[in-house]
């Protein structure tokens, strides 16, 4: 491990700008997102998910995403109103946005359009390069709806729906060069709606997550376990790097590149390592 920082409390989702820039976090101890200045090492903007501006309610966030432009896409879970008995209260708030320096852009995806449209869901995110597609797939109920919402400088449209291209209750997704990489280990076409290849190893499962390196033709999977790295074309395994005891606190929560020689991997212990690729023995 090369170095690891702190965000703030309780973070439980990380995404990283494609330049390595910055890092967002969803700090579930503040219900609340943080973007961290990886130069500086600390973190330089603090909002909520809100949708109406973050006055008077705060909104818990499934997944989040950071696009091409830098805008910063956002599924949230229940609106936080309050704590009663020691327990935080909360209402219905569903919705799909995308944020540009802490400010919600004003179309949003509520959720209410399509097949499965008013269904409960936890929505897993992914831009496609251009970042003018943003998938989501639904990972809480059994129909595993994938959608495709347009994305704009207006903010997000529904645009299609279908179900099953992706399997597996609590599966991430993340999007490279025309396809979606999920944590389970499928790879889809998500325009042409069809399979087209899995990566297999006895390490992958439900605790898995995945981050796609097209430049390199590599995939790199975080488990509970440790480590794995594919080839993104033969789908074979080129090299695995066990947890050591005692050297990672917690299991995986988010894997994402950062810079041309580490990956940046977030447990859901709060805390965030860096691991240099070299590093991984083949």
């Amino acid at each position: 491990m090369e170095s690891e920082s702190f965000i703030g409390s309780e973070p439980s989702i990380l995404s990283v700008a494609r330049d390595g820039s910055a890092a967002y976090a969803y700090l579930s101890g503040e219900y609340s997102l943080a973007r961290l200045n990886i130069a500086a090492g600390s973190r330089d903007l603090v909002f909520t998910a809100d949708p109406a501006g973050g006055a008077n309610q705060q909104y818990g966030v499934y997944d989040m995403t950071i696009g091409p432009d830098g805008g910063l896409a956002v599924s949230s879970q229940n609106a936080f109103v309050g704590r009663l008995g020691g327990f935080d209260q909360t209402r219905p708030g569903q919705y799909i946005g995308v944020f540009d320096n802490g400010i919600l852009r004003p179309q949003i995806d509520t959720n209410s359009s399509g097949p499965f449209a008013n269904l409960p869901a936890t929505f897993e995110l992914a831009f496609d390069d251009s970042g003018s597609r943003l998938y989501a797939y639904n990972s809480f109920l059994s129909s595993f709806e994938l959608k495709v919402n347009e994305v704009s400088s207006r903010g997000v449209q529904w645009r299609s729906a279908t179900g099953e291209l992706v399997v597996g209750y609590g599966t991430k997704i993340r999007s490279a060069q025309g396809l979606l990489y999920a944590s389970s280990g499928i790879v889809v076409d998500p325009e042409k709606l069809v399979r087209v290849g899995r990566f297999e190893d006895e390490w992958l499962g439900s605790d898995a997550v995945v981050a796609p390196d097209p430049s390199a033709g590599r995939v790199y999977f975080a488990t509970c376990a440790g480590l794995l790295v594919f080839d993104s074309a033969t789908y074979a395994r080129l090299g695995r790097l066990p947890a050591g005891p005692g050297s990672i606190q917690g299991c995986p929560r988010d894997l994402v590149r950062v810079g041309g020689e580490s990956l940046a991997y977030l447990t859901n212990a709060g805390r965030l390592y860096l691991v240099n690729i070299a590093s991984i023995p083949r």
